[in-house]
């Protein structure tokens, strides 16, 4: 095979040392007529794995080999890529590079991207990840092929004489595979092979032949692992799999597994070197059952949340049981076999809450009550499964973090419901949106209250100076109160502009602005027009007076924001 007709890379499975490796002399090549500096040794590296200095700019990479991304349940990774963010910062890059062996998904690179400070605006900041590599290693195959020259030596040695009986049709490899399906067939009498090929990667199923295979020819597993202190997060999920079944698949790439054996019929091997090891269940066609949780504290029961128990699961210690709500929330509960221990080590997975504002609510609520409650009781079609006691640490979610979002979400329904409009959930939510978002609802709810601006009042207001000495005087810079009514008022809600009126306006405290107009000759004069300014620190209250509420005094009801953690000013 030449040069130029390298295969496709399968990065994920080139082991951390050979990815490096090859990542290393890519750059090398690709910037070969700059300054290139590869750090001798790993973890000692200063936050570089990499750098490219030109006489503009200075380029910090960082190689993080993780096969199977860096999604949200992986606090430690996202911990790593953090710590050498800012350990490569002292080095004053303007250009930072995260090197990942496969491609990251949308939350993934929205987490990179928000590594971004305000202490480094103009810092650049990017991901090279398999689509990235892949066209860096196709304007090198000189470098592809030294890394894989072992590979095609075996495949070339091979290959010798069966050119002479290479297939000619579909039909022809389709009668090969048969007559090898037939000899796996023949190989024990307990057991067959399944297998497939993908890309330049075969996979091999064992299939009992009858009901009683596993009792006559057992097959059984033998696996060494040591786990870094960089892959804790992995540790813990391969604990709790090994220990009572949560989760359908676990993936443990090579750098973790330190022996791996099969004893069983003699046609089992393992040989070649091993990429990873995937543990999956079987397919499993049976539906989902309905499942109830009723969350106690202080012996009342503070909540009660209808989803779907997914799975069941076996481990060596007990089962575990995974449930499913508003397609959001996932909980994994473990159950010890003897059922002497009433407390859980929960595992919780919220989800993206960048749904509708209904859905976001329902899951904000479960995920805070959850988190509160002091027992848990767990109801599958009908019947008690179990109760759990709640360990103080089970959930390490953010509480807080629940009820801002349980909070805005409820904002959100109800501006929805009034308005008839569709302003759904963003996935990042600001204290300033959060604030006009409970504006918004107090007043269409007939409350006067603070209006979220602090800045200059962007209404226009028709006046007459000469007819009112107040308007002069305020005109003039001097402050009066002020209330006025305007048809339409815009306000933006995350990413949602909706308009609202008419809505009234009151300040203690206004002065007014004249609106300048621009002529022809590029002069500017005055208007029949003002801007409204409240002083400095003054607030601007709104309401819509045909629906305002009056307390027992017959005035006008007000309401605070009481918005978690956003003061009003």
């Amino acid at each position: 095979m030449s040069a130029r007709q390298s295969k496709l890379i399968d990065w994920k499975s080139l082991g951390r040392e050979r990815f490096e490796r090859m990542v290393e002399a890519l750059i090398s090549k690709e910037f070969e007529n700059e300054e290139v500096l590869i750090p001798d040794g790993r973890g000692g590296d200063a936050g570089i794995d990499a750098s490219v200095r030109t006489i503009e700019s200075y380029t910090i990479f960082q190689f993080k080999y993780f096969t199977d991304g860096f999604p949200t349940h992986y606090k430690s990774r996202r911990n790593q890529i953090r710590s050498s963010f800012k350990t490569a910062l002292k080095h004053a890059p303007t250009d930072w590079i995260l090197v990942i062996p496969g491609n990251t998904t949308p939350s993934e690179y929205e987490f990179v991207q928000n590594l971004q400070t305000e202490d480094h605006p103009n810092l650049r900041i990017s991901v090279w990840g398999r689509s990235k590599l892949d066209v860096v290693a196709s304007k090198h195959p000189d470098i592809v092929s030294f890394f894989n020259r072992d590979d095609d030596l075996e495949r070339l040695l091979a290959n010798i004489g069966e050119e002479a009986h290479a297939p000619k049709s579909t039909t022809d490899i389709k009668r090969r595979l048969d007559n090898i399906a037939e000899g796996a067939a023949t190989m024990d009498e307990d057991w067959t092979l399944d297998f497939s090929r993908t890309g330049s990667g075969n996979t091999f199923a064992l299939r009992p032949k009858h009901p009683r295979a596993h009792e006559i020819s057992p097959v059984k597993i033998g696996l060494s692992l040591d786990f870094p202190p960089e892959e804790s997060d992995l540790k813990r999920i391969w604990s709790r799999h090994y220990e009572y079944g949560i989760g359908s698949s676990i993936t443990l790439p090579s750098h973790v597994v330190r022996g791996f054996r099969i004893e069983g019929p003699s046609f089992l091997e393992t040989t070649g070197d091993l990429s990873r090891i995937v543990m999956s269940d079987l397919e499993d066609s049976r539906d989902a059952l309905k499942c109830i949780i009723e969350a106690i504290s202080d012996d009342r029961v503070t909540g009660s949340f209808r989803g779907l128990a997914t799975r069941f699961g076996t481990g060596i210690r007990g089962i575990s049981v995974e449930l499913k709500f508003y397609e959001t929330v996932s909980l994994a509960i473990p159950i010890p076999a003897d059922r002497s221990s009433s407390e859980g080590d929960i595992t919780l997975s919220p989800g993206e809450f960048s749904a509708d504002a209904d859905t976001t609510h329902k899951s904000a609520r479960l995920m805070r009550a959850l988190h509160e409650s002091e027992i848990l009781k767990i109801f599958i079609s009908g019947n008690q499964l179990c109760t759990l006691k709640c360990q103080s640490n089970a959930l390490s979610s953010d509480i807080e973090h629940f009820k801002i979002i349980e909070d805005y979400s409820s904002d959100i329904k109800f501006i929805e419901a009034k308005l008839g409009v569709d302003i759904g959930i963003p996935e990042e939510i600001s204290d300033y949106t959060r604030a006009v978002a409970r504006s918004v609802r107090l007043i269409l709810d007939g409350y006067m209250t603070r209006h979220p601006s602090r800045a200059s009042f962007g209404v226009e207001l028709d006046l007459n100076a000469s007819d009112n000495p107040t308007i002069s005087e305020m005109l003039s810079g001097k402050a009066h109160s002020l209330k006025f009514e305007t048809e339409s008022h815009e306000v933006t809600i995350g990413d949602s502009k909706i308009a609202l009126g008419p809505v009234a306006f009151y300040s203690p405290s206004t002065v007014l602005e004249y609106v300048s107009e621009s002529t022809s000759s590029t002069e500017s004069v005055e208007t029949d027009k003002a801007l409204v300014k409240t002083e400095d620190g003054k607030p601007m209250f709104w309401f819509i007076e045909s629906g305002i509420r009056q307390d027992s005094n017959g005035a006008i009801a007000s309401s605070a924001w009481n918005v978690l953690n956003v003061e009003e000013f």
